[in-house]
């Protein structure tokens, strides 16, 4: 009974997530050239509903990953480090305004790009694991994507379009964690 419990509590998690980010961006004025986190800072309120549902959602998330997924498909210990490595950073993200901001780049920045760059190395694993072909393919496109996204930010002049990469990059990361649990 756990076990079908928290396999769905990665869809909870993603859930959450998606559901702050809609109210932001209904709630803020939408500029594609500007980022998620751009959005959620524009005021105190939806930065405190944001951080409060990224708290949740990593709950969520850690309870659906050492809970069902690790065990289910035995997954190795240097996944279980990356993993965890995100999950601190999708806290640091949301709370990342409250951590002092030494120079250029701050704890957020940091726990941001942190965490996009292990996003696609965590779904790697997936490849390897005991999942369907069909899995496999949705989740290999999307660290196909994922990637790509990750070499435009060195594309001159692509920030102007920073808000749709994020969007996908996201969706990417659901998709494949949902494709894990469900396909």
């Amino acid at each position: 009974m756990a076990s079908d419990i928290t396999r769905h509590l990665g869809t909870a998690s993603i859930l959450i997530v998606a559901a702050a980010t809609l109210w932001v961006l209904v709630r803020t004025p939408v500029t594609k050239g500007v980022s998620l986190s751009e959005h959620i800072g524009r005021e105190h309120t939806t930065f405190m509903v944001f951080a409060i549902a990224s708290t949740v959602s990593a709950v969520c998330m850690v309870l659906f990953l050492w809970g069902w997924l690790i065990p289910q498909l035995q997954l190795p210990p240097a996944f279980q480090a990356v993993a965890a490595l995100i999950i601190a950073g999708q806290l640091g993200v949301g709370w990342g305004r409250f951590i002092p901001d030494p120079g250029k780049w701050d704890a957020h920045s940091y726990c941001a790009y942190g965490m996009a760059f292990l996003m696609p190395l965590m779904l790697s694993f997936l490849l390897f694991a005991n999942l369907t072909p069909s899995a496999k393919t949705l989740i290999g496109f999307a660290v196909l994507w994922m990637v790509g996204t990750l070499c435009l930010l060195f594309v001159p002049n692509i920030r102007r379009f920073y808000l749709p990469f994020q969007a996908g990059f996201m969706i990417c990361f659901c998709m494949s964690v949902m494709a894990a649990a469900y396909l």
